[in-house]
Parts: structure tokens; sequence; C-alpha cells
């Protein structure tokens, strides 16, 4: 009679490798704590966390925060090449504003690490407006996407081990 494996989902199995376990940052950090490391800049800039499943596995944590001046820019108010005419105010406020929520970012992670010292600097992006083309905004200075939100990512990789 064949022997039966009892699968067991925490456990993945690679060929007759040794089982590896399956990470899950659910179980790795406090998520609660480090949202309320967060809490304030989430009420400021309508922050949206969130952990994205993926084939079966809780891999990264992630925080969202929207810049509120790129609801202000559109297409045309960017297209110089166009013969339109440019406002660089709102520009210059969207890199300020960026800059700020990357400022605020910064002394929340120094929170987090003070319950957690091990814990290395999380994966930020930027998620940026695109044009009805999904080409970015051409700026007569060069290229110029604007910054919709930035994205604080804690994964496998933050985590010292």
């Amino acid at each position: 009679m064949k022997r039966l494996r009892k699968f067991n989902e925490d456990i993945l199995y690679l060929g007759d490798d040794e089982p590896k376990e399956i990470f899950d940052i659910t179980k790795e950090l406090d998520l609660e704590y480090i949202k309320s490391c967060f809490i304030n800049m989430i009420d400021d800039y309508d922050g949206d966390d969130q952990i994205p499943y993926a084939g079966g596995q809780n891999k990264e944590y992630c925080i969202a925060f929207y810049n509120k001046t790129s609801k202000q820019l559109f297409p045309q108010s960017l297209t110089y090449y166009k013969g339109l005419n440019v406002d660089t105010s709102l520009f210059i406020e969207n890199l300020e504003e960026t800059a700020e929520i990357i400022k605020e970012i910064d002394a929340c992670i120094k929170k987090v690490q003070i319950e957690y010292p091990e814990l290395k600097s999380p994966y930020i992006s930027f998620q940026y407006k695109e044009s009805d083309k999904s080409e970015p905004f051409r700026y007569h200075l060069g290229d110029y996407r604007i910054v919709e939100a930035v994205i604080v990512t804690y994964k496998k990789s933050s985590i010292k081990k």
C-alpha cells in the first residue's frame, strides 16, 4: 500500500526537498501596531491599507497615501507642446506635497522601529497619474509624471532574520 502524505496548508513541498513554510506577513508582524503608527497619515492623506492576497499567500502589507494635489492636475494642465498655458504652481504643489508625505512616512517608520528594531525600512513606491493614453504627461522641461500616491510596503525582505 502506498504511503499518503498529510497535506498541511502552512507547509510548501517542492519536489523531494525538505518542506518549507509559506511566508505569511500576518504571522510575522503585528499589523495593527504598524497601522497605529501611520494612523494620523491615513486620516490626513485618505490612506488605505491592505494585504494583497496572492496565490493563497499573504506576502506583504501595503499602505497607500494619496496626494491631494494630483486631483487638480489634468493632462491639459501640463501639455506645453500643444500650445496651452502651463500653470507651474500646481506642478510645484504636487512635488511639495509628495515631499511632505515622504517626510511623514520617515517619522512613522521610526515609530514602527521602536517596537520592531530588527525591522528594515519598508519598500516605498509611487503611483503615478497617467493620461488617457497611459503615457506620462509631457512638460517642456522634460517628462514629468504626476505623483498620485506614495505606497509603503512591508514584505519578507523587510524582516531581518
